[in-house]
Protein backbone atom coordinates (compact mmCIF):
# COMPACT_ATOMS: atom_id res chain seq x y z
CA UNK A 1 0.00 0.00 0.00
CA UNK A 2 1.40 3.24 -0.91
CA UNK A 3 0.28 4.46 2.72
CA UNK A 4 2.61 2.48 4.37
CA UNK A 5 5.30 3.11 2.52
CA UNK A 6 4.91 6.66 2.42
CA UNK A 7 4.47 6.88 5.89
CA UNK A 8 7.33 4.66 6.85
CA UNK A 9 9.01 2.60 9.48
CA UNK A 10 7.99 4.68 11.97
CA UNK A 11 4.66 4.19 11.97
CA UNK A 12 4.05 0.67 10.17
CA UNK A 13 7.04 -1.09 11.55
CA UNK A 14 5.96 -4.63 12.71
CA UNK A 15 2.16 -4.44 11.71
CA UNK A 16 0.44 -7.19 9.34
CA UNK A 17 -2.20 -5.43 7.25
CA UNK A 18 -4.85 -7.61 5.52
CA UNK A 19 -6.94 -6.05 2.39
CA UNK A 20 -9.80 -8.54 2.18
CA UNK A 21 -12.52 -6.21 2.09
CA UNK A 22 -14.65 -9.12 0.44
CA UNK A 23 -14.19 -12.46 -0.09
CA UNK A 24 -15.19 -13.78 -3.10
CA UNK A 25 -14.69 -17.14 -5.31
CA UNK A 26 -13.44 -16.61 -9.15
CA UNK A 27 -17.00 -17.13 -10.19
CA UNK A 28 -18.48 -14.62 -8.46
CA UNK A 29 -16.19 -11.77 -9.27
CA UNK A 30 -16.94 -13.35 -13.11
CA UNK A 31 -20.72 -12.72 -12.27
CA UNK A 32 -20.01 -9.11 -11.11
CA UNK A 33 -17.96 -8.10 -13.75
CA UNK A 34 -20.12 -9.52 -16.39
CA UNK A 35 -23.02 -7.87 -14.90
CA UNK A 36 -21.41 -4.70 -14.58
CA UNK A 37 -19.10 -4.52 -18.14
CA UNK A 38 -23.04 -5.52 -19.86
CA UNK A 39 -20.97 -9.03 -21.53
CA UNK A 40 -20.07 -12.26 -20.20
CA UNK A 41 -16.56 -12.33 -18.87
CA UNK A 42 -15.51 -15.96 -18.30
CA UNK A 43 -12.99 -17.95 -15.93
CA UNK A 44 -9.79 -19.45 -17.74
CA UNK A 45 -9.56 -21.74 -15.05
CA UNK A 46 -6.49 -24.40 -15.23
CA UNK A 47 -5.76 -27.31 -13.46
CA UNK A 48 -2.40 -27.96 -11.53
CA UNK A 49 -1.04 -29.79 -14.16
CA UNK A 50 -1.75 -26.98 -16.43
CA UNK A 51 -0.46 -24.70 -14.12
CA UNK A 52 2.98 -26.58 -13.49
CA UNK A 53 3.50 -26.39 -17.29
CA UNK A 54 3.14 -22.98 -17.13
CA UNK A 55 5.07 -22.36 -14.82
CA UNK A 56 7.81 -24.69 -15.45
CA UNK A 57 8.38 -22.80 -18.48
CA UNK A 58 9.72 -19.60 -16.91
CA UNK A 59 13.93 -19.44 -16.57
CA UNK A 60 14.91 -16.64 -14.67
CA UNK A 61 15.14 -18.27 -10.49
CA UNK A 62 14.25 -15.04 -9.21
CA UNK A 63 10.88 -15.47 -11.31
CA UNK A 64 10.71 -18.90 -10.92
CA UNK A 65 11.26 -18.88 -6.87
CA UNK A 66 7.79 -16.04 -7.25
CA UNK A 67 6.29 -18.95 -9.33
CA UNK A 68 7.13 -21.46 -6.66
CA UNK A 69 5.57 -19.77 -4.05
CA UNK A 70 2.68 -18.24 -6.09
CA UNK A 71 1.99 -21.97 -7.01
CA UNK A 72 1.78 -22.99 -3.21
CA UNK A 73 -0.25 -20.56 -2.38
CA UNK A 74 -2.51 -21.13 -5.46
CA UNK A 75 -2.63 -24.64 -4.45
CA UNK A 76 -3.56 -24.26 -0.62
CA UNK A 77 -6.63 -21.86 -2.03
CA UNK A 78 -7.41 -24.17 -3.63
CA UNK A 79 -8.21 -26.60 -0.88
CA UNK A 80 -9.46 -23.84 1.21
CA UNK A 81 -6.45 -24.27 3.47
CA UNK A 82 -4.83 -20.64 3.57
CA UNK A 83 -5.95 -18.89 6.22
CA UNK A 84 -5.04 -15.57 5.04
CA UNK A 85 -6.89 -16.02 2.13
CA UNK A 86 -10.28 -16.95 3.92
CA UNK A 87 -10.84 -14.35 6.45
CA UNK A 88 -12.35 -11.14 6.39
CA UNK A 89 -10.17 -8.45 7.78
CA UNK A 90 -10.18 -5.07 6.11
CA UNK A 91 -7.39 -2.85 7.49
CA UNK A 92 -7.32 0.01 4.39
CA UNK A 93 -10.09 1.89 6.95
CA UNK A 94 -7.21 1.56 9.74
CA UNK A 95 -4.43 2.17 7.20
CA UNK A 96 -6.03 5.10 4.74
CA UNK A 97 -9.00 6.34 6.69
CA UNK A 98 -11.59 5.26 3.95
CA UNK A 99 -13.14 1.81 3.36
CA UNK A 100 -11.64 -0.11 0.65
CA UNK A 101 -13.15 -0.46 -2.76
CA UNK A 102 -15.35 -3.37 -3.34
CA UNK A 103 -15.35 -5.12 -6.51
CA UNK A 104 -18.79 -4.41 -7.90
CA UNK A 105 -17.77 -0.56 -7.01
CA UNK A 106 -14.39 -0.74 -8.57
CA UNK A 107 -15.88 -2.24 -11.71
CA UNK A 108 -18.63 0.00 -11.74
CA UNK A 109 -15.70 3.15 -12.42
CA UNK A 110 -13.70 1.22 -14.00
CA UNK A 111 -16.25 0.37 -16.95
CA UNK A 112 -17.76 3.42 -16.58
CA UNK A 113 -21.38 2.38 -17.62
Amino acid sequence: MATVLREGPEKHSGKDYYLSIEILKMSEVAKILSDVAGYEIKINDINKEQQEKMFNMVSSPGTRNYMESAQITMELTRNEKFKAQNELNDDVLTVVGRPGTKMKDWAMEYFEK
